[in-house]
This record gives C-alpha cells, sequence and structure tokens, in this order.
C-alpha cells in the first residue's frame, strides 16, 4: 500500500483589513488565524483557488469584526464562540461562491448551446460527416498519388 506523503502548508498571512478596505478587529484577526489551516484546507477542496479562498477568509472576518463591533456597540450579548461563529461565516461564503461559480458555468453552457450548431453538438455526428467527406474526396486522392 503506497504512503500518503505528509504535505505541509505554508502559512497562512491574514490581512488585518479585506480587499474592501475593511478592517479586521484584534481578536477576530487572532482567532482567524488559529483556524484558518483547517479553513483554508476545508475551502481548497470546494473552491481549489488558494487566492480566492484568501479573498473570502478576510471578507468573512471582516464582517465577524463588523457583526461584534455591532453587537459590543448596541450592548447586546457578545459572540460565545468566535472560532466557530467565523469558521461558520467562511463555510457560507464558499458556499455562496460555490453557487455563483456553478450559475455562471451553467450561463455559459447555455449560451454556448445556443450558438453552436446542432450538428457539432454531438461529436459521433461530426465524425462521420468528416469521414463521408474524405471518402468522396478518396478517388481523387488515389488518382493523384499514381501519376
Amino acid at each position: 500500500m503506497p504512503l500518503k506523503r505528509e504535505t505541509t502548508r505554508p502559512a497562512f498571512l491574514l490581512n488585518s483589513v479585506d480587499r474592501h478596505g475593511r478592517p479586521i478587529d484584534p481578536g477576530v484577526l487572532s482567532v482567524a488565524q488559529e483556524i484558518s489551516q483547517q479553513a483554508l484546507a476545508f475551502a481548497e477542496r470546494i473552491i481549489g483557488d488558494p487566492a480566492v479562498v484568501q479573498n473570502l477568509f478576510e471578507e468573512a472576518a471582516a464582517a465577524v469584526s463588523e457583526a461584534a463591533e455591532t453587537k459590543h456597540a448596541s450592548d447586546k450579548p457578545p459572540i460565545k464562540d468566535l472560532r466557530a461563529y467565523l469558521f461558520r461565516t467562511v463555510a457560507r461564503r464558499i458556499a455562496r461562491e460555490k453557487r455563483k461559480e456553478a450559475a455562471l458555468r451553467n450561463e455559459i453552457n447555455l449560451n454556448v448551446s445556443r450558438t453552436v450548431p446542432k450538428l457539432c453538438q454531438n461529436p459521433i455526428q461530426l465524425r462521420c460527416r468528416d469521414l463521408l467527406r474524405a471518402r468522396s474526396r478518396f478517388p481523387e486522392i488515389v488518382r493523384n498519388t499514381r501519376k
């Protein structure tokens, strides 16, 4: 049985501001650094692109920072489990991104199917058409090679 290779991920460096310029609270940033390896592994399995994953992670951390600040300002009880709250926020953003990706892929496929002729959609019909054209030219090819 082949041995599994252990791969070590590079340190996941999270910015203190997301790509929209929203600040991330130092407490949330600390928790985000703690769960970053788990969140990155989870998100990369679903999304695949580490750059998109990092953007989504930073956006989630900024959103959690805003939520925590809003709760504090309105005298509501604080977030009980910040790790779980942040991870769940990341998971929701990843799911939303995956749905957007699927919708875009479906739209592209729909547009392509409208523009491509029906004959070209079936590769077997396309191959048969090419073979028939080649067969009809075959006597010419044979005559030209005998000269």
